[in-house]
């Protein structure tokens, strides 16, 4: 390519850290406009591939800076930073739950040899805004996956610009024996593809329960087609494969996660549970041990930990985690074992 292989507005906006930054127009509806050129072994399919992706990362950052000055936004931000911030350093997860951004625009611009392609996304503020804004902020695996899942696009999308740069600077065109880019920016678009077939889902993941996991787990093959090194695919497989009774497809599924993703706290929650579902209690416990060391103020991962030592009557650590799942906010198993007698109310069991 003669000129800069990658033409967009505010393109380092995009990525954190970056001086560039969104504004947000006074009217809760926004767009993003995005062009990439193509050419050489960057094909128009790829191009077109990625300038959708950053329109809609675009837009959808204007949206979560207005986002940001609500108020029950503001807390929830305020509650994470106690658990995992990462999840809502920005509102960005929570604007992915609430607008759909739709590619309104596309046409070729510039002449040969400096063809781009230029893309607009559009959000529309919803009208039951309160409503959606509302329940997004009782989904917090939904929102955790939507974190990961920007993260994660947003390294493909790194990984892009540097291959852009690569290419152009390569000096002459490569012969078709000798193309090293093209195939490069095919797995780009792939995992980008792949993505967007795991957010559609997203929407599906209600209370941490997936509503239609057949229709999940099918997704996620097709998409691992494309992107076999997305952990995030096979965890959302995983958790669906779970629900349908296939305990030993979402084992294989959250062990390629885990493998991937060894600080995926969530994943090995999930592993764990599917271990506790076989009576596997040693190996469960041990993945809720990595969980809890990832992030030790996750109420649920202690509620978990403390019910498989219940399935093996191993009351005192027991109640020791449900107890520390009371004092990090969630006392339904507490409740319950110092109702049972196994645990002695208002008081921790001492540790052994």
């Amino acid at each position: 390519m003669r000129r800069t292989l990658v033409i967009l507005w505010c393109l380092w906006g995009l990525f954190p850290g970056a001086p560039c930054k969104a504004q947000s127009p006074p009217a809760p509806s926004f767009n993003h406009s995005v062009a990439v050129a193509f050419g050489g072994e960057l094909g128009l399919s790829a191009a077109l591939r990625v300038s959708e992706a950053m329109a809609r990362i675009g837009v959808m950052q204007k949206a979560s800076l207005w986002l940001e000055r609500d108020k029950n936004v503001q807390l929830a931000k305020l509650a994470y930073g106690q658990t995992d911030a990462e999840v809502l350093r920005d509102a960005q997860p929570l604007a992915w739950m609430i607008y759909r951004p739709v590619i309104t625009e596309q046409e070729k611009i510039g002449r040969a040899p400096d063809l781009g392609v230029r893309s607009t996304a559009t959000i529309v503020h919803p009208a039951r805004f309160p409503d959606l804004l509302k329940n997004a902020l009782l989904q917090p695996k939904q929102m955790l996956l939507h974190r990961k899942l920007l993260d994660y696009e947003q390294r493909i999308l790194r990984r892009f610009v540097q291959l852009s740069a690569a290419m152009q600077g390569g000096g002459a065109p490569a012969d078709a024996l000798t193309r090293q880019y093209e195939p490069q920016f095919a797995v780009v678009a792939n995992e980008l593809h792949a993505i967007t077939l795991l957010r559609d889902q997203l929407p599906d993941l209600q209370n941490g329960v997936w509503q239609h996991p057949d229709a999940v787990s099918g997704a996620m093959r097709q998409a691992l087609e494309l992107a076999p090194d997305n952990p995030l695919l096979w965890y959302a497989k995983g958790t669906a494969d779970y629900q349908l009774q296939r305990s030993q497809d979402a084992l294989d599924a959250l062990d390629r996660c885990i493998d991937m993703a060894p600080g995926f706290a969530q994943a090995l929650h999930d592993r764990g549970t599917a271990y506790l579902r076989l009576h596997l209690t040693t190996l469960a416990i041990a993945d809720y041990d990595a969980a809890i060391r990832l992030q030790p103020r996750n109420a649920d991962f202690f509620r978990s930990r403390g019910s498989a030592y219940l399935v093996d009557e191993d009351f005192v650590p027991m109640c020791r985690d449900f107890y520390t799942a009371c004092s990090l906010g969630a006392c339904e198993n507490y409740h319950w074992a110092t109702s049972r007698g196994h645990c002695k109310a208002d008081a921790p069991p001492a540790a052994q």
